[in-house]
């Protein structure tokens, strides 16, 4: 397999795009591909024919911390460390009738790390999988010097279809407050959202309110896949300040997957995501949406969504990372 980078403009992504839309179900630009940030394509080709892809994202982009589930503080030593290349795995995809996944994952893995190798002096690589639909991978990884980083999250899902459990009684938003989704909002009230997430989130750090706003969360509102009618923001009535937000996807037709989700420090303790549930379910139904699922490294988090509802696990997300 001959393997070669992919720029803008070339004619092969085309192709590529109708692979990852036939096979994945999702374009190149849901990966993060082709981006200014110096995301990475990679083509394997064999024949005349793209037969594998890889697609490595530059982990100092903030729009890839955008709802990401990687606990900024376990690479902040890193990020700071301009001289390391930093990059995430977002995709690695073979067409199997020409060559096998394990077979086209060393070879774009090796390619790429030799790249790294020639422009940096030290580089970082990690990717996240499913542990229970990647079971093959753990295997290959470590054999290809990828160590596990942290404990793994969790992947859970819940039915809209639910009724609260743990607090039957709670059923609405409180007065002084308003539940909007993006779609009813202006642009100039979603630059808000970057205050918000950055005072729920980002702490720790040195991506400011405006880097946050100006191109990562563009990026997200903007990508083809992003829900604005199941996105929300919670609003104080009286001045429309953002005291709490959630970022939605919708992959597939009935199905959301929520990116993030986050609520100012001083408006927690009443209750909230419980009493804007009702409101939000009845706005996914009407929007013929069955399901929902979102990524926690939180066992408390896992628990209470359990209980209040009926939230369950469908699988284990485990990082594996690489420093060279």
């Amino acid at each position: 397999m001959n393997i070669r980078p992919l720029h803008a403009g070339d004619p092969w992504l085309v192709e590529l795009e109708r692979l990852l839309v036939k096979n994945h179900n999702r374009g190149l630009s849901t990966f993060g591909a082709l981006k200014k940030d110096g995301t990475i394509v990679l083509g394997g080709f064999a024949h005349e024919q793209l037969i594998a892809c890889g697609i490595y994202c530059n982990y100092r982009d903030p729009s890839l911390h955008v709802g990401s589930h990687i606990n900024l503080d376990r690479i902040q030593d890193i990020v700071q460390m301009k001289e390391v290349a930093l990059y995430q795995i977002a995709l690695l995809h073979a067409e199997q009738q020409h060559i096998d996944l394990v077979t086209a994952t060393e070879a774009l893995i090796v390619d790429f790390e030799r790249s790294l190798v020639e422009n940096y002096e030290r580089y970082c690589l990690f990717i996240t999988l499913m542990q229970e639909g990647n079971r093959r991978a753990g295997p290959l990884y470590k054999r290809l010097g990828f160590k596990k980083a942290g404990r793994p999250s969790m992947l859970m899902s819940f039915s809209f279809h639910n009724r609260l459990i743990t607090f039957p009684s709670v059923t609405s938003v409180p007065d002084n407050l308003v539940l909007k989704s993006f779609a009813e909002v202006t642009e100039e009230r979603l630059k808000d959202v970057a205050e918000c997430y950055q005072r729920v989130f980002l702490k720790s750090s040195d991506i400011s309110v405006r880097e946050m706003y100006d191109d990562p969360l563009i990026q997200v509102i903007s990508a083809p896949d992003f829900d604005r009618h199941l996105s929300f923001l919670l609003m104080t009535r009286e001045d429309q300040r953002v005291v709490g937000f959630m970022l939605s996807q919708r992959p597939m037709p009935r199905k959301i997957h929520v990116m993030a989700a986050g609520l100012l420090p001083e408006y927690r303790g009443q209750r909230l995501p419980y009493r804007c549930f009702p409101e939000i379910s009845r706005r996914a139904r009407e929007q013929n949406v069955d399901d929902a699922t979102f990524v926690t490294t939180l066992p408390r988090v896992a628990r209470l969504t359990l209980r209040a509802f009926g939230a369950k696990e469908l699988d284990q997300l485990q990082t594996f990372i690489k420093v060279g």
